[in-house]
């Protein structure tokens, strides 16, 4: 015989089990944040403006934007080479929408920013990469905006300063050159 009888229907489902309750208090996403480096949980204020772990100087990922407004003078940005656009040489699948969500994502051309501002007082040539655009993965465009950074700062006689945070080679776009002509050509060029 035994000692226990299991009732029937004993477990009774509550049909809105899923459904949020009312008037629970919420907690923002972004308040709080890991330190990859220390493990400290840490509130997001602390870090401040510079994004640095106040436990042990770990630097989290920035924009390019919050870096310009860390380096340089307000309001004497003026960018370069915009018109410059991302080409999918290799047909890659879905490789221009993932470009255009990234530049309405992150309000970038490209996974680089060049231009000109004022460094405390002084002008320079400044290029600042953003690892929120695929990882600042260097494409053609990365590549020319760059190059094409050198090239104007020193026609200009400006001194260029370079923020680089790149994920390396953007596979997506294969590996291509662009001769004397502005003609480009894969990895070897045919004679």
């Amino acid at each position: 015989m035994a000692l226990f009888k299991k009732k029937k229907d004993y477990i009774k489902i509550n049909p809105n089990r899923n459904a949020k309750p009312m008037n629970e208090p919420t907690v923002p996403d972004d308040m709080w944040a890991k330190c990859p480096s220390c493990k400290r949980i840490l509130y997001t204020k602390e870090i401040g403006e510079e994004s640095v772990c106040p436990n042990c100087g770990y630097n989290f990922r920035i924009s390019a934007s919050q870096r310009l407004a860390l380096v340089a003078d307000e309001d004497t940005f003026s960018e370069w080479d915009t018109d410059i656009d991302t080409q999918d040489p290799l047909n890659f699948p879905g490789y221009q929408e993932k470009v255009q969500k990234m530049q309405e994502k992150n309000n970038l051309h490209e996974a680089v920013l060049t231009g000109t501002a004022e460094v405390s007082g002084e002008q320079v040539a400044l290029g600042i990469m953003d690892s929120h655009f695929i990882m600042a993965s260097m494409g053609t465009v990365v590549g020319e905006k760059i190059t094409r950074l050198f090239e104007k700062a020193t026609e200009q006689g400006l001194p260029v300063v370079l923020f680089t945070a790149s994920g390396g080679a953007r596979m997506q776009e294969g590996i291509f050159f662009f001769d004397a002509d502005g003609q480009s050509f894969g990895c070897c060029k045919k004679t």
